[in-house]
């Protein structure tokens, strides 16, 4: 890891892994925010596969400690693509995968995206791989709770059934111009 928490998978230019600091009370802070948002209002839904949505949308309003994820994130980016920080547009969701759930195969390439990212919040043992696809072949990234993997929005990737008994909760996030 770079002294930013950052890190360039060096087989890949251009997928970039980070570690954010203080992991475990912002991920409960998170989770908690998260759940009581999605209880009471349901926030937008889209994407509408394999029997679930694999985006819910909730608002900084709803769940403020996520806040701090997109900037740290929204920082990584800019120095990634040599902008400053102010210049991009963050946008986020939360996908929430239940046991027996996965995420299909897909890309983030659809408007103004400069970037992708996802942010691990809740990762139960056996809840799924990150599988991104580059020409180069398959790479499997196993997630931590408070890592962030970073790429090309053009990039199919999908994430693996999970096969535990427990949720699994992480953001997306776009970063655009």
């Amino acid at each position: 890891m770079s002294a930013n928490g950052l890190s360039c998978l060096s087989e890949h230019p251009g997928i970039f892994v980070g570690e954010m600091p203080e992991t475990r009370p912002r991920n409960r802070i998170l989770l908690r925010q998260f759940l009581a948002a999605v209880d009471t209002a349901g926030g937008k839904r889209s994407h509408f596969f394999a029997g679930r949505y694999e985006n819910l949308y909730i608002g900084l309003d709803r769940v403020p400690a996520a806040g701090a994820v997109l900037d740290r994130v929204g920082a990584w980016a800019a120095g990634i693509l040599d902008r400053d920080a102010a210049s991009l547009r963050r946008g986020f969701w939360f996908n929430l995968m239940e046991p027996g759930q996965r995420t299909l195969p897909h890309t983030h390439d659809d408007a103004d995206e400069l970037l992708s990212a996802v942010y691990y919040i809740r990762v139960p043992p056996d809840s799924g791989a990150l599988r991104l696809r580059p020409a180069s072949g398959d790479i499997v990234v196993r997630p931590r709770e408070g890592m962030a993997v970073l790429f090309p929005p053009d990039l199919e990737h999908e994430v693996g059934e999970n096969l535990s008994r427990e949720r699994r909760l992480s953001i997306g996030i776009n970063i655009g111009a």
